[in-house]
């Protein structure tokens, strides 16, 4: 739906009802509140508090994005859930310690944003009191947000921060991974009894999120064993055991008419490498060429171009594995020291998957998810 500093944003159908149910009971929080208001008054207060909230958790996100990039890591994108939000970045391909820390960004921005909103409730007591219990409540639920997001549990931000802990003192990515998946289905657990005790006593939203949230920590932890030995055996292979050959590549001083002409017209939804001096510095398509392009036809290739930093691109000998992660269920580029040298898609993965199985064990390979690790 939008773009932010390069990073693609989602918005999952799941958002749109979890946006509407939460808005609906700050209206019904507000208009039976201690403060009287209108019908009127209640809905507008309780749009702007869901904007408020819904801006928290995207700044959440951001905390995620802004930390991984600051590591050197892509993020291919922020999506907006029924809980919350996820942010696509593998911290945990550079280390336990770039993984605590990212991981950790977003409770501590929650928390920030708590303290901020209470604040701001605080000097707005005496001068408008509906809007000074939005910005409390708000900021309380932030709170919240941060504690619940802490939780070690993964996939919840505490159980990566579990993960990378226990990766760190034993030397071991996969130990921390059990760790934290059966640290998941424990938390997990608790959060299912904690939301049938919401149904029973009548709050069928929060309810609902916890016993929601409960399944997706269930679920992921019991993955958790399957994706461990999917891995193992992805970490046999390399790039360029499974990679294509290369697509065309746009010359980064052609101009941006040629390129339309040669290249982009009939294909407005391809993107493709730009090379100077055989190194690739992104990509091209229809609409990153279209916003210089639009204003001056004959600029360079170079000015359109999406950076490489923000595309999809992998080394030629990173593991298979890693391959999955970075891909995160799109194409990408295979670089050699810079260099393009193919491209590689999870079908590509998943036929090299297919023929290890095969030359191994004889046995019929199983298709492997694009994401392994949702």
């Amino acid at each position: 739906i939008a773009t932010i500093r390069g990073i693609p944003l989602y918005l999952a159908s799941s958002f749109v009802w979890i946006a509407l149910l939460y808005t609906y009971s700050l209206y019904v929080r507000f208009s039976e509140g201690r403060v009287v208001l209108s019908d009127t008054a209640a809905v507008l207060l309780a749009l702007f508090s869901a904007v408020l909230f819904f801006g928290s958790i995207l700044a959440h996100e951001l905390a995620h994005a802004g930390v991984a990039r600051g590591f050197g890591l892509p993020v291919a994108g922020i999506t907006l859930l029924f809980w919350g939000g996820a942010t696509e970045t593998k911290a945990d391909l550079r280390g336990p310690k770039q993984q605590l820390l990212v991981a950790a960004a977003g409770p501590a921005t929650s928390l920030l944003m708590g303290g901020l909103l209470w604040v701001v409730s605080r000097a707005l007591a005496g001068m408008s009191p509906p809007f000074a219990e939005a910005f409390r409540y708000v900021g309380y639920v932030n709170v919240l947000v941060a504690i619940l997001n802490a939780i070690p549990g993964y996939p919840l931000d505490g159980g990566r921060v579990l993960q990378a802990a226990v990766w760190a003192i034993s030397r071991n990515k996969v130990l921390g991974t059990r760790v934290a998946g059966w640290a998941g289905m424990i938390v997990g657990v608790a959060f299912g009894a904690y939301g049938f005790s919401h149904l029973s006593g009548g709050d069928q939203l929060g309810g609902v999120w916890f016993l929601f949230l409960a399944w997706v920590l269930i679920s992921t932890g019991r993955g958790t064993e399957n994706r461990l030995r999917l891995r193992q055996e992805l970490a046999k292979g390399r790039a360029r055991d499974a990679m294509r050959p290369p697509p065309d590549s746009v010359p980064a001083e052609m101009s941006l008419a040629d390129v339309l002409r040669d290249y982009l017209r009939g294909r407005e939804h391809d993107a493709f490498p730009v090379v100077d001096d055989g190194r690739v510095i992104g990509t091209i398509s229809m609409s990153s060429a279209r916003r210089v392009g639009g204003r001056d036809p004959l600029r360079p290739a170079r000015d359109g171009i999406v950076p490489l930093a923000a595309v999809r691109s992998v080394r030629v000998d990173e593991g298979l594995d890693d391959v999955v992660d970075l891909l995160a269920g799109h194409e990408g580029m295979v670089l050699d020291e810079g260099r393009l040298v193919g491209s590689i898609a999870p079908q590509d993965i998943e036929r090299w998957y297919q023929r290890h199985l095969r030359g191994e064990t004889g046995a019929v390979a199983t298709p492997i998810p694009p994401r392994p690790d949702v």
